[in-house]
């Protein structure tokens, strides 16, 4: 279990990354709904932005906000033993506040904290990826407590944004090569490879870890030709056929 102290110095001086220094404001921010006694979650892809537009978000909040990042090594351990602890020491430092948790797969059984905080009259906002907060499974967890806000890599519009760019069929072009997740475009020289291993994360982390599936070749396989063939027909027995699968599930 965390001491005490631990938890008063994480929220008192959480570890927030800095704002990007090309910050885009999401188009989505003014789109996002609230209400009381639910907790607002945003889920969606690696690496899509999400903990950037939880502080956009944050830094929108009326009245005070306490931040806490989950995956912060300081919390390292971080479990149900704790939360009574965090909540004590919320009320006694941070009274009121909105509470913003990022990463939040990283503590066990997280909804009881949500749901905890939820119960105090406290504004609660979440994120999550989309491997660990699939709706389905995030309505068995936080039945009747939230609502789900997908987020999504820069759509065109705020690609012009980043660029400083104008609509036309160049830019267009530019947006369709480059894509829209914020990381690697920052990154030019190492764009793409960081898109290589997002993809690879995508698969082996969050695909192949959540079915347990053992035959990880044929899903890469699969993957890559997908993506290299977007928007064309296709069929699964010839998919089958053409990529060497063994078989097609039913």
């Amino acid at each position: 279990m965390l001491l005490r102290e631990t938890i008063v110095t994480v929220l008192a001086t959480p570890a927030v990354a800095s704002a990007p220094a090309a910050e885009v404001p999401r188009l989505v921010l003014d789109s996002l709904r609230r209400a009381a006694g639910h907790a607002l979650v945003l889920t969606g892809v690696r690496r899509c932005g999400k903990s950037t537009l939880q502080q956009q978000l944050r830094r929108r909040e009326r009245g005070v906000a306490v931040f806490c990042n989950l995956e912060d090594t300081r919390l390292y351990g971080l479990g149900p033993g704790d939360f009574s602890t965090l909540l004590s020491v919320l009320d006694e430092h941070h009274a009121g506040a909105a509470v913003y948790l990022d990463e939040v797969r990283e503590a066990p059984e997280w909804q009881r904290l949500v749901r905890a905080l939820l119960d105090a009259g406290r504004r609660v906002c979440v994120t999550g990826s989309n491997a660990s907060l699939l709706g389905r499974e995030l309505g068995s967890k936080l039945t009747g407590r939230h609502i789900s806000a997908e987020v999504y890599p820069f759509s065109y519009t705020e690609y012009l944004a980043f660029r400083q760019g104008e609509r036309s069929a160049a830019t267009l072009r530019s947006y369709l090569d480059e894509g829209g997740f914020p990381g690697a475009l920052r990154e030019p020289a190492a764009g793409s490879g960081l898109l290589r291993e997002l993809l690879r994360d995508v698969v082996q982390r969050d695909i192949v870890s959540r079915h347990a599936l053992r035959d990880t070749r044929h899903l890469m396989t699969l993957a890559l030709h997908l993506l290299a063939h977007t928007g064309q027909p296709l069929s699964l027995q010839a998919l089958a056929k053409g990529l060497a699968v063994p078989s097609v599930a039913q």
